[in-house]
């Protein structure tokens, strides 16, 4: 019986000292860097090794381990979701994720974000009711809708930025870098503050109403003045 041989793995060029990049995005054939947004790289199915396309035509094989099927993974739209924002927030986010776990920060951030928000709508309501039993109903429904639609837009934000950074893990059938998932999870994060700096108004408003409402109620009632000369 014939013994199947393995893979041959192609044999690299030698790099130079100033050639080598970070071992996560270089390519193991010529030991450059892979820019990932560019649309010149490919990956083996097998390791998931970034390569070069033209370094991967040139070996025909994966220089990492020997494979041959590689992946085309769908940079436009990751690409397109993580930059704008994601491109300031980049930074702040590899910060982030040198002590944090990005997955479980961006679990935790959008639980807590939602959790705020509901509950600055409970105490809008709450408020609300207090208020409107001596404002008018045009004053009240103002200021509900005032208040309502900062909340709204606060757990919009919030939604939206969960689905963005979902759809970035998702956009490539490679494993994300570690780079991409702290960026994403600064995305989340700057989306869970500005629902809570929208929200703020929101709470002040109540705030406001509450005290309003009590030092109404603690007011002792004025007495009826008589008419003069009666």
């Amino acid at each position: 019986m014939k013994k199947t041989q393995p893979p041959a793995v192609p044999t690299p060029r030698a790099a130079l000292r100033d050639d080598v990049q970070l071992a996560a995005n270089r390519c193991p054939y010529c030991h450059e860097r892979v820019e990932v947004d560019a649309a010149d790289w490919t990956s083996c199915r097998t390791c998931q090794a970034r390569h070069h396309e033209a370094c991967w035509d040139e070996a025909g094989v994966c220089s990492s381990c020997g494979a041959g099927e590689r992946l085309v993974a769908d940079r436009g739209r990751g690409g397109a979701l993580l930059g704008g924002v994601g491109a300031l927030l980049s930074v702040v986010g590899v910060q982030v994720g040198a002590y944090v776990n990005p997955l479980h920060m961006l679990r935790y951030s959008g639980v807590f974000g939602l959790i705020t928000v509901l509950l600055g709508a409970w105490l809008l309501v709450r408020s609300l009711r207090q208020v409107s039993r001596r404002a008018s109903e045009r004053a009240f429904a103002r200021t509900a809708a005032y208040a309502l639609a900062l909340l709204g837009l606060g757990l919009l934000g919030s939604v939206i930025g969960a689905f963005s950074v979902k759809s970035v893990i998702e956009a490539s059938p490679v494993s994300p870098t570690p780079e991409q998932l702290a960026e994403g999870a600064a995305q989340m994060w700057a989306t869970v503050q500005l629902a809570g700096v929208c929200a703020l108004p929101s709470f002040a408003l109540c705030a406001l109403g509450s005290l309003r409402a009590r030092a109404r109620r603690g007011r002792p009632a004025t007495p009826p003045q008589s008419a003069p000369g009666a």
